[in-house]
């Protein structure tokens, strides 16, 4: 009972979950920053903080705030704990801070850490490894990316791709749009996920490989009246009409209402990408990305992805020609016949 720890009035219940407001936060710091368990972490940091001020060397003046920072996020996490009687942390997002913190050795705390994998790997990246004691996968093909020699969880837990009963809760809502859609004249239905456009140095999608793809699509829109699109973008920034919204072929194209964009949220889409392929007789996304079409193939979809960056993860020996093209245009010529009908054939993008 939440009441037993003195947080009445601070929490939102909802179904069998309690939301914690901030301020439980810092009653718990109060509580315990000076407990015996933190005694080690606390003259770490008193260390660090010497070493800092004494030394002239940025490098390490960088190394040691970054460290401090760490400690103190374990001081919190974990008093945070002590004051839940938590024996259990689960966690996503492996780059938080907090993940890494709750991981930090404590005399006296046995709670126990278990990652899960949200998200399609193409290469390792230290971001998404953890040392946590458990570390929920989608499948055996995903340990060797999750972790290296040195740094690695204790135990591997293959659960299936994480959100997949989803598609059922969606079903009748998704058929009833596919209706709508089909009412529209539509005999093929095309669904497309792009990944996260980015304008940095560390970028990978530019914008104008982005709004390429958009108005690919949005050209066969008005070419073809038996043909619709539904845009599922990874963020609500970046949905085709508020991202170029002076691109005359998708106003154009969307003013058929054959050309779709599916959005919810207010920064990440919240769309799941199974109402997508629900709806849709087929999908379209990108190999170094591609969660959305995993999603999508698990419950039954099915998915072509693009490799215009031709990225070989060791997982792309399962697939054929049938599932990966170079790009948006050699796919779409495999849908055009000798007529200029456009049809999905048979074997394409069956996983």
């Amino acid at each position: 009972d939440i009441d037993s720890f003195g947080l009445s009035g601070k929490s939102i219940r909802h179904n069998n979950s309690i939301l914690l407001i901030n301020i439980v936060l810092g009653q718990a710091l109060r509580k315990f920053h000076n407990s015996v368990s933190f005694k080690q972490i606390n003259s770490y940091i008193k260390s660090l903080n010497l070493r800092s001020l004494y030394s002239s060397d940025t490098t390490k003046i960088i190394a040691y705030t970054r460290i401090i920072h760490l400690l103190e996020k374990s001081i919190e996490i974990n008093s945070l704990a002590k004051l839940l009687k938590a024996d259990t942390f689960i966690f996503k997002e492996c780059h938080s801070i907090y993940s890494d913190a709750i991981q930090l050795k404590i005399p006296d705390s046995k709670i126990k850490t278990v990652a899960i994998q949200y998200s399609n790997l193409t290469t390792k990246n230290a971001l998404m490894i953890s040392t946590a004691d458990k570390y929920l996968i989608f499948s055996d093909l995903y340990k060797d990316i999750l972790s290296s020699e040195t740094f690695k969880p204790k135990e591997f837990v293959v659960t299936g791709y994480l959100y997949k009963q989803v598609a059922k809760l969606l079903e009748t809502k998704s058929l009833q749009k596919r209706e709508q859609i089909k009412n529209k004249g539509a005999k093929l239905i095309i669904g497309y996920f792009d990944e996260s456009v980015e304008t940095d140095k560390w970028g990978l999608v530019s914008p104008k490989s982005h709004l390429f793809d958009l108005e690919f699509l949005a050209e066969k829109i008005i070419e073809y009246p038996d043909l619709a699109v539904i845009i599922k973008t990874q963020f609500v920034r970046n949905s085709p009409l508020i991202l170029y919204p002076e691109s005359a072929l998708i106003k154009k194209a969307h003013s058929t209402g054959r050309y779709l964009i599916m959005s919810h949220g207010d920064l990440r889409n919240d769309i799941f990408p199974c109402e997508i392929g629900k709806i849709s007789d087929i999908c379209i996304g990108h190999l170094f990305g591609a969660t959305a079409n995993l999603e999508v193939a698990s419950t039954g979809g099915r998915n072509i992805l693009l490799n215009e960056y031709n990225i070989l993860p060791d997982w792309i020996k399962h697939f054929d020609q049938r599932v990966i093209y170079r790009n948006i245009e050699e796919f779409f010529s495999e849908l055009i016949s000798d007529e200029n009908h456009i049809e999905l054939k048979d074997h394409i993008g069956d996983w």
